[in-house]
């Protein structure tokens, strides 16, 4: 018998984005940059310290491993403070719990909201130097309690400890979106957020809402995504958007990889996809992105995906630089 070659070779995988910088050498699954020179990381709750060529290494550690540590953070517009959503240490669905704050500069916390208010994520009101927290509820949580808040977006007055609906929303995703993706743009008038969907009963791509806070005027935006759930930020000069299209299920070992890390232009509303892949070998599944403070560059995490089998490595955090 005459044995013959097959002539068409396996495609390469894409070459790695030159201007990606893996951050530290833990497994972080979350970044959010509070200074030129500092990122903070979870989990579990990290501070990293930058040089001049983005390269990280830890400082110091503010909620070590093996505390209910966070996986959510946000910080505030001077990087003093971090929100974070305490993750608890035994198994439940999706990642709600309590709101903390804690000072970046002495460690100290307090807690915001306890677990009865089902916090999914928090943003600090522009404007308010950090007086002001607006965050998410998911209203009552899978198990059957139906006396828990009206779901929607709440402000919070964190020195007289109340607050008040701003606008009533119940995620159709529910605790599959991970992480609520909503943000408030840098003036301090605009809460925008996405309507998600689980897609269990079919396929229905994610719609983006906005609610102005002076007027108490909602919308709903034209935009249209791929059918999959959906995290976005405002650039720190309120003119561009960052978004990431991500699947449920995207933190565990078999999701496959279906996301996509991308920029709109808010005044043309460009958009331009972003090349973020962190695996050599092939792909990998690219998460909850943030803008440094500069508006430059952007830190994300990322987990590598083996092959036809879809299962997802370990995650670190990665920074891709010259974004703008």
């Amino acid at each position: 018998m005459i044995g013959c070659k097959n002539s068409i070779e396996p495609e390469k995988p894409p070459a790695i984005n030159e201007a990606i910088v893996q951050i530290g050498e833990e497994h972080y699954q979350m970044g959010v940059w509070t200074q030129p020179t500092e990122i903070y990381a979870t989990e579990p709750l990290d501070r990293l310290r930058l040089d001049n060529n983005l390269t990280a290494k830890k400082d110091t550690t503010l909620i070590p491993s093996g505390t209910p540590a966070p996986i959510f953070i946000e910080k505030s517009e001077d990087g003093k403070k971090l929100l974070f959503i305490e993750t608890p240490l035994e198994s439940r669905p999706g990642f709600w719990g309590p709101l903390y704050e804690i000072d970046t500069q002495t460690g100290e916390k307090r807690r915001l909201r306890d677990s009865n208010h089902v916090v999914s994520s928090a943003v600090y009101l522009p404007g308010s130097s950090g007086k002001k927290v607006v965050y998410y509820s998911y209203g009552s949580i899978p198990e059957g309690i139906e006396d828990g808040p009206i779901p929607g977006y709440y402000l919070l007055d964190t020195e007289t400890g109340t607050d008040s609906l701003l606008v009533e929303h119940a995620s159709p995703a529910g605790l599959e979106e991970i992480f609520n993706g909503f943000d408030v743009s840098p003036d301090g008038r605009t809460l925008l957020y996405p309507i998600n969907y689980d897609n269990i009963g079919g396929a229905r791509s994610p719609k983006v809402a906005t609610y102005d806070l002076p007027t108490g005027i909602r919308d709903t935006l034209s935009w249209s995504f791929r059918p999959q759930l959906l995290w976005m930020r405002y650039g720190p000069s309120g003119d561009q958007l960052l978004y990431n299209i991500y699947q449920e299920d995207a933190l565990s070992i078999s999701s496959g990889r279906v996301d996509s890390i991308g920029v709109i232009d808010l005044d043309t509303e460009a958009r331009r996809t972003l090349r973020t892949t962190t695996n050599p070998e092939g792909e990998s599944i690219d998460l909850f992105p943030r803008w440094s403070p500069d508006g430059q560059h952007i830190v994300y995490g990322s987990g590598p995906v083996a092959g036809a089998s879809g299962a997802v490595g370990n995650f670190s955090l990665h920074v891709l630089k010259n974004v703008n």
